[in-house]
């Protein structure tokens, strides 16, 4: 049975893998690979801001998961950032997702905090985290269909997206109640200007990926795109991201959202992609990172004491 469900596992990864790659080929070529190729040439000369923008972000979530800590000094704050970097690589290698770099980020930092500690503190940032991502992908739904000319169609498919998005918030902070019960308790127990702190501070994340897709975009036509055009497109980012945690890289989806994103915002549909891109391009140097830094804490960890 086992063996079974190995193989079960292989035969899906490899058809998402498969999905992926050939959802990508057909996003690039659809956009037009020249012009998408144009456009990230583009971004190029500003590809070190992206990547500060991207270290920006890694550092917000870091300070959020130490700031749920009480006292947060508990955390130094080397940790923190070290091991949320290397969590948020191996979650982003696997088709896990979550499920492999939560666990990751609190063993990698239990070297130097009490691990059932880490894990109620990153739980209750999560959701927390969860609700500005969610307030993130109705607010910028909601501004497009006000702000854009969207077909009927489409709109359609906006507001389903938005309705299936609340309701998924909604059962997920139903389940978290439900199942962690000293973690609602410990909720209770938040100063209020903790929480306020935690949510200043994943706003903080939220304004640096904005900022990002303005550089970018404006990069890749010539002219800086409104901030509303930029939210839009962060908002529709943020839930790909959420949804298709279980696609490595995000591959294909990205690329193919971004597109359609970008073409309801009067943009061309190869911006969308390289932008896509662009993005997976700063993902892949901030995980090459993680990933050398959770080798050398998974090595401290088995032979520190020897």
């Amino acid at each position: 049975m086992p063996s079974f469900r190995r193989g079960t596992r292989a035969i899906v990864t490899v058809a998402v893998g498969a999905a992926a790659a050939a959802l990508f080929v057909w996003s690039v070529r659809g956009a037009g690979a020249r012009a998408v190729v144009e456009g990230v040439r583009r971004a190029g000369p500003w590809f070190g801001v992206v990547l500060i923008l991207g270290g920006v972000r890694h550092l917000a979530r870091a300070a959020a998961w130490r700031q749920a800590l009480d006292p947060p000094r508990r955390l130094p704050w080397r940790s923190a950032f070290l091991s949320a970097l290397a969590g948020n690589a191996v979650g982003v290698v696997t088709p896990l997702g979550l499920l492999a770099s939560e666990p990751s980020k609190v063993a990698f930092a239990s070297l130097d905090a009490p691990a059932g500690e880490l894990a109620a503190a990153l739980a209750l940032e999560n959701l927390i985290y969860a609700a500005t991502v969610v307030a993130m992908i109705v607010g910028g739904l909601a501004t497009l269909l006000v702000t854009s000319e969207v077909s009927p169609r489409a709109q359609g498919t906006v507001v389903w997206v938005m309705v299936g998005t609340l309701a998924m918030a909604a059962a997920l902070a139903a389940m978290a109640i439900l199942l962690r019960r000293p973690m609602a308790a410990r909720v209770g127990r938040w100063r209020r200007g903790q929480v306020a702190s935690i949510v200043a501070i994943d706003a903080l994340f939220h304004a640096a990926a904005v900022a990002e897709i303005w550089i970018v975009v404006g990069a890749i036509t010539g002219a800086f795109p409104s901030v509303r055009t930029a939210f839009v497109l962060e908002s529709v980012n943020r839930a790909v991201t959420a949804v298709f945690q279980f696609v490595p890289l995000w591959l294909g989806v990205d690329e193919a959202s971004s597109a359609l994103a970008a073409s309801l915002l009067q943009l061309a549909p190869a911006s969308g992609v390289s932008l896509a891109l662009v993005r997976k391009a700063r993902i892949l140097c901030w995980t090459a990172a993680g990933l050398s830094i959770a080798v050398t804490r998974a090595r401290s960890r088995l032979f520190g004491s020897r």
